[in-house]
């Protein structure tokens, strides 16, 4: 299936909002940020003026709304924009400096779902920074073995507990 036939269509949102079909690629993008299709998601949501990289000051504008959540809950560790963006691109390995090209690093690179959630899912970017070095160890190796689905697993393992304990299931 191809993103046309998924329902994300380029400027799509701007227009008439999202669909059913655009709403489950999106969810589904966001819950499991380890697989070439949701990746290049991502990359065209950050990608805003299309020409196939990200900038520094498109992340900066994407981030403001992180950063700003992360004061507001008064979290420990509040990183301007300027130090997250050189963490995120040393962790990332870009080549470009101030650019990600999609091709080269973004899709192939195993951080890029952490680099999504540190720009826009802080409850996944809490989790993310909480996992001892041993379960990003792990983490790393099952990407590395191919396997794709890492993250709707530990979604879906996380949705079975909270309805079992709810005694939904």
């Amino acid at each position: 299936m191809t993103d046309g036939e998924l329902g994300f269509r380029k400027n799509h949102f701007r227009n008439s909002g999202m669909n059913f079909c655009d709403f489950l690629y999106f969810f589904l993008s966001d819950i499991c940020k380890t697989n070439s299709r949701s990746l290049n998601y991502w990359f065209r949501c950050f990608d805003l003026d299309g020409d196939g990289s990200i900038s520094y000051i498109v992340l900066e504008r994407l981030y403001k709304n992180q950063y700003l959540r992360m004061q507001s809950l008064q979290l420990t560790e509040v990183f301007e924009s300027r130090t997250m963006f050189l963490y995120l691109f040393d962790r990332m390995q870009s080549q470009q400096g101030n650019m990600i090209l999609r091709k080269d690093e973004f899709v192939k690179s195993s951080d890029a779902g952490y680099f999504c959630n540190a720009i826009c899912n802080l409850v996944q970017h809490t989790i993310d920074e909480n996992r001892t070095s041993a379960e990003q160890k792990q983490r790393l190796q099952l990407l590395k073995e191919g396997n794709e689905m890492v993250d709707w697993i530990e979604y879906s393992d996380m949705a079975y507990k909270f309805l079992k304990e709810k005694h939904l299931i």
